[in-house]
């Protein structure tokens, strides 16, 4: 008996310890539809090496494709969600690598959230939002808007280091 209650506790151990380790960008809750774009979503930093972890698709209840790509519009990684859920959360383990710019975008017709935002960029020790608001229509072509001005597509980024 006692074997098992150890195991058990190292068990819940490991997975305090894992959550410990994880990192939540908030944001702010998105409660305009944004409409005409083909991308929207957030651009940020990689502070030093993590795994982007899941994120919270905030949309209009369509299917969408959402890509995680470099600066230059690169698909480094991408995941399809269903119709039906406005507040969808997305399970991910995609590698970020310290000092590199990434995008987390809605690809597609226009499916996301967005709200008015103006407020300092938030970070922590895994990432640092760069722009909170991306919109276009072309995945190199995703500037639009001043790098605070709105905050499109996504709430509860997690990350782990």
């Amino acid at each position: 008996m006692n074997m098992f209650r150890a195991a058990a506790c190292a068990v819940v151990l490991a997975a305090t310890a894992q959550a410990a380790s994880a990192a939540v960008i908030a944001g702010p809750t998105l409660n305009s539809f944004e409409g005409g774009w083909q991308f929207s979503g957030i651009e940020f930093v990689a502070q030093q090496d993590a795994t982007l972890t899941s994120f919270v698709f905030q949309n209009q209840g369509n299917a969408s494709t959402i890509l995680l790509t470099d600066e230059n519009g690169v698909t480094l990684h991408s995941t399809n969600t269903a119709a039906g859920n406005t507040s969808l959360t997305v399970n991910v383990n995609w590698a970020l690598t310290s000092g590199f710019t990434y995008r987390l975008l809605r690809e597609g017709s226009s499916n996301s959230k967005y709200a008015v935002f103006g407020a300092a960029l938030p970070s922590n020790a895994d990432i640092a939002i760069t722009r909170s608001g991306i919109f276009g229509h072309s995945v190199t072509d995703v500037d639009q808007f001043g790098a605070n001005e709105y905050w499109s597509s996504f709430n509860d980024i997690t990350t782990g280091g």
